[in-house]
């Protein structure tokens, strides 16, 4: 298929056609980063900066994605002036397929584990709990440290092991509560039986 370009005076581009990547296939946009931040990180929001990320730490919620090599299909030069201008930041994957930093923390992974952040910064691990998630492996690894490549996807996952957990113990505090209501139930009658019987002489 022949791949057809139209531009216009505003500068807008539209495609129509395939596009061929020589590499990974990702879409990403360059942003500021920390300066330990380098290629196959998982990053987070920085809360000391605007627009900055740091590598992601365990329980951190404002999880932003992985940080690309940049040789991505499509990479966004933000706030660069001039085509050509070096990139104004580290390249954040928004979508697509890129290698990660993972460790052997939480098992091995396969293809299809989720991935969520490990105890070590910007190092994903494979996701058993509930919980933020990076993306979904796309490689088997089994070394203590190394990379896989994931497709990011970061939101909640394993959301389904957390509502099982929830009826149960809903399940367990119902009971409880039904003994409970039973237990009163008793001793209610058995504080009403010696009144009872102090009635009854009265009325003899």
């Amino acid at each position: 298929m022949e791949l057809g370009l139209v531009g216009n005076p505003n500068g807008n581009l539209y495609v129509r056609g395939s596009i061929n990547a020589g590499g990974v296939p990702d879409l990403a946009e360059t942003i500021g980063a920390a300066p330990d931040v380098v290629a196959a990180d998982v990053v987070c929001a920085d809360p000391a900066r605007r627009e900055h990320v740091v590598r992601c730490r365990r329980g951190d919620l404002a999880i932003l994605g992985v940080i690309s090599d940049g040789s991505s299909s499509f990479l966004i030069n933000s706030h660069a002036n001039r085509v050509g201008d070096a990139l104004t930041g580290q390249p954040l994957v928004l979508a697509g397929r890129v290698p990660v930093k993972v460790s052997n923390e939480n098992g091995p992974v396969h293809i299809g584990d989720l991935l969520a952040l490990s105890s070590t910064p910007g190092v994903a691990m494979r996701a058993t709990r509930p919980g933020r998630v990076v993306g979904i492996a796309l490689d088997n690894f089994d070394q203590p440290r190394g990379t896989v490549l994931c497709f990011v996807k970061v939101g909640e996952a394993n959301l389904g092991v957390e509502l099982s957990e929830l009826r149960a113990e809903n399940s367990a505090l119902r009971e409880r509560l039904a003994r409970l209501e039973q237990s009163v139930a008793l001793l209610l009658a058995d504080r009403e039986r010696p009144q009872s019987r102090v009635r009854l002489a009265r009325n003899r």
